[in-house]
């Protein structure tokens, strides 16, 4: 274990690391009669599992993104006044259009009718064009550019969106962080620091957007 320590001070560039964590097993098999105990082979050859794991946890995280930003409104109500309950999910990408159609069949943004499954598809198409137009830019800039990501650390980050924070601010840390302990140079902290002026920025701008669109809306259609 100290010699792969010594071996990845001297290859901390971005391009090696994945080079590197490939070579492990290789590097095992050499020094398993060296002056290794059984504990640090065990835990070295481990880490060659872990690139079915990262497969599973991309996966596993990938619906629960989708379900997070695509989510199904669903209302029940009782003839008892006393048992009478209403569940309303909304969700990232169409919970403003939800509340639009919600607002057109109802009157109120209350859950009384369920959300049609035109408007699910419509969230789901939308989300799978925005993947296919930005989503090989995001995957390039968060993956390579910002530090580069092995299936060891990529297995650790998806494991750290399960926190109830939002899944960006989660990934965004956890690569940064991950990117620090490996060495303070593998982080490209101008790109970090421009991707937390672009979150701080969005809020407004988004803002200012929709107040423009709806008092464009208001001036000539209300």
């Amino acid at each position: 274990y100290d010699n792969l320590s010594t071996i990845s001070k001297e290859h901390s560039s971005n391009e090696d690391i994945d080079e590197i964590e490939d070579k492990i097993p290789e590097i095992v098999e050499k020094k398993v009669c060296g002056n290794w105990s059984i504990q640090q082979v065990i835990l070295l050859k481990f880490r060659k599992y872990l690139h079915f794991l990262q497969i599973l946890t991309a996966i596993f995280g990938s619906f629960a993104h989708g379900g997070n930003d695509v989510r199904y409104v669903l209302s029940s109500c009782s003839e008892n006044y006393l048992l009478r309950f209403a569940y309303y999910f909304s969700s990232n990408a169409i919970g403003p259009l939800i509340g639009l159609w919600l607002l057109y069949v109802d009157g109120v943004v209350v859950g009384k009718t369920a959300t049609p499954l035109w408007v699910l598809f419509f969230g789901g198409i939308g989300i799978s064009v925005g993947l296919w137009v930005w989503g090989r830019r995001v995957i390039r800039t968060i993956g390579e550019d910002l530090t580069k990501i092995t299936p060891s650390s990529g297995f650790v980050i998806e494991i750290s969106t399960a926190f109830t924070v939002s899944t960006t601010h989660c990934k965004v840390g956890s690569v940064v962080a991950i990117g620090r302990v490996r060495s303070k140079q593998s982080v490209d902290w101008s790109l970090f620091r421009n991707i937390i002026v672009a979150w701080i920025v969005t809020v407004p701008v988004t803002g200012g957007i929709a107040a423009g669109i709806m008092a464009l809306l208001k001036l000539i259609v209300l």
